[in-house]
């Protein structure tokens, strides 16, 4: 049987979050705190970290999380799939805006080294 730390990793996973850093910063966790439950030292999550991750999260299911009894989300197949849907096309929108503000900021730093002149 699966335990905590490996069906939150595949939590974030699914959810399409390329780091525990990033999923700290979604669910408003401290720095690291998810790495500390799914790297090495798999540490046991407090109550609070797990409130934030239902907080953030509604449609995962608790029981999954904890004891692995269910299903992982509390939704139907289309629910669900609208869901993962979104997320992707989130995450795509978010790799987009960081691309053009590169963009701006390198036309910014040519333009200051242009005016430097």
């Amino acid at each position: 049987m699966k335990t905590f730390n490996v069906r939150l990793k595949q939590l974030i996973e699914i959810l399409g979050y390329s780091s525990a850093r990033k999923f700290d910063m979604e669910i408003g966790a401290v720095e690291s705190q998810t790495a500390s439950v799914t790297g090495p030292k798999q540490i046991t999550p407090k109550i609070d970290y797990i409130q934030k991750v239902k907080s953030r999260f509604p449609h995962v299911n608790l029981d999954w999380l904890i004891s692995g009894e269910g299903e992982m989300f509390n939704v139907s197949q289309e629910e669900k799939t609208k869901i993962l849907e979104d997320n992707k096309k989130l995450e795509a929108e978010v790799q987009n805006l960081r691309s053009k503000l590169d963009g701006l900021l390198m036309m910014a730093s040519m333009a200051n080294q242009h005016t430097n002149f």
